[in-house]
Parts: C-alpha cells; structure tokens; sequence
C-alpha cells in the first residue's frame, strides 16, 4: 500500500476463535480493529482507501470491512500516522447503531413506520477526500428502498476525530 512517496506493509490478523478481536498491523506496528469492524471482518471483504481525510497534508488509510450475504453492511475504520506512529482516528460511534436517530427521523418524516429490529443497508463511499456513510430508507415491509439518507464525516482538528457532518436526503 502507498501512502505519499512510502510503501507501507498492511495486514489484518484475526483471531479465528473470537471474531471481534482483529487487529491490523500497518508496517510491523499492530492496532486493534475496533469491535463493530471486527465483528464483521469474519464473513467480509477488506478493501483500503488512501486519501488526506484530515487535511494535514499527510495521507491516511481507511479500512472498509463490507459483511453480510450482499455485502451491503459496510464500517470504516481511518489511521493517521503521527511522527511515524500509526494510530486510529476515531469516528462517531453512532453510525454503527442498528438504526441511527438521523435515520429514524427522515423515516418519520416520510410517514414510513418500521421495527427497530430490522438491519440497515450501511454502506460506506468516498468523494475526493470526504467519507460518507450511507442508509437506505426502507418501505414498511422493509423490502424496498425508497430512499437514502447519506452523512458526511468531517475531521475536527481541535479533538482530533471525525464528527457527523452534513446530512443529504435522496428519493
């Protein structure tokens, strides 16, 4: 994997007894892969993204774990690398709820009422630097898209982590 002119080393080790203690190890240096990654690293696809998601001129790696038969329930999971130690940059727990609040709300205002206990299509993309998190608005059968509801992550600098930014309502 490249990152600016340097070639780095990624791994994801996995503990094939318990899939919710995954690691990845970046160089020869090893992070945990936090539990809503790991749970699904088991049954997924690994793909990286290489981008400066926090404008510090340095690029960063995003690791997208997408799960389930469609591979429709994506997470991320971003690293920085701050003087030449790789760390997590963390991102709102929030997005990893079975149904978001921001979810529910424009299900409310579309009149669509639904169970709690149905999963979510949570899928993540990439614009240029920016990440977003994306859901589908399920009919109430719960079988029919009938919209999305798309979240921007935007870097905080003075916490250093993602926050939820802007919310984008597709029909």
């Amino acid at each position: 994997l490249k990152t600016g002119e340097k070639n780095v080393s990624l791994k994801i080790l996995l503990n094939t007894e318990d899939c919710t203690d995954g690691m990845i190890q970046i160089d020869q240096q090893e992070i945990a892969i936090n539990s809503e990654l790991a749970k699904t690293v088991g049954y997924a696809h690994a793909e990286t993204k290489v981008y400066d998601f926090n404008g510090d001129g340095k690029e960063e790696i995003a690791l997208v774990i997408s799960g389930g038969a469609s591979g429709a329930f994506q997470a991320v999971q971003v690293f920085g690398n701050t003087d030449g130690k790789w760390n997590e940059i963390k991102i709102p727990s929030v997005i990893y709820d079975q149904l978001p609040k921001f979810v529910k709300k424009q299900q409310k205002e579309l009149g669509i009422k639904i169970e709690d206990s149905v999963n979510y299509y949570r899928t993540v993309s990439f614009e240029k630097e920016k990440i977003f998190i994306s859901y589908q608005i399920l009919s109430e059968t719960g079988t029919e898209s009938v919209g999305e509801v798309k979240k921007e992550l935007s870097y905080y600098s003075d916490k250093k982590q993602f926050v939820l930014g802007d919310t984008l309502v597709i029909p």
